[in-house]
Parts: structure tokens; sequence; C-alpha cells
């Protein structure tokens, strides 16, 4: 019996594996096309790392803004320094029991192309 389980798994396995690129072809396919709208501008910050900073200074600590960009602590306290924001109290924050959604981006993503 236990021969016949492994030998039925194996036959699953391959008809997945074979009949797979077929169903992601035709989801491709399928799906619907639009329009891609541009990302939203702000042209009142210099670039999109100082925007990046201004809406995540109050929400995440500096040292994983930094982790995230690729760049010191020191660094991304300056930037915030230079855009007047307070000294960041992410530590007493409620945000860090309540909040769920932290930004994980690219750090390619903050570079002006």
């Amino acid at each position: 019996m236990h021969l016949f389980l492994i030998r039925r798994f194996m036959f699953c396995v391959a008809v997945i594996l074979i009949t797979l690129p077929q169903f992601a072809a035709r989801a491709e396919e399928s799906l619907p096309v639009g329009s891609h709208p541009n990302a939203l501008e702000t042209p009142h910050f210099p670039d999109r790392l100082h925007c990046f900073v201004w809406r995540n200074w109050q929400l995440v600590e500096p040292k994983r803004l930094a982790e995230v960009v690729g760049t010191s602590t020191e660094n991304i306290a300056r930037i915030a320094e230079s855009m007047g924001l307070p000294i960041s109290d992410v530590e007493q924050s409620q945000m860090l029991e309540r909040g769920y959604i932290t930004p994980d981006y690219s750090p390619d993503r903050f570079l002006d192309a």
C-alpha cells in the first residue's frame, strides 16, 4: 500500500508540472489589460527619498528606514532634520504594537531615473 501511495503522489506531481505552464500561459492571455496610471507626483519634495522619510518618520524606526533604503541611520536622521521633522519617538509609539504594515521596498525605487 505504501508503494502505491508513493507512485500515486509522484504521478500527481508529474501531471501538475506538465500542465502548469499551459495554465499560466492561458492566464496571461486572459488577464485584462488597462491603463497604468503614473505614480503620484510629489513636487513639494526634492526627491522620492525625502517623501519616503516624511511619510514613515513617526511610523517606523529610523534604523529600519535606513535598512530599507540601504544607508545609515545618521543619513536618515539628517534628511528628517532637514525637513524639520521632530526627533523620532517610534519606540514609544503605538505603531510598534498596533501597526501591521511596514515598508519593505527595494532601495532602487528611491533612485531618481
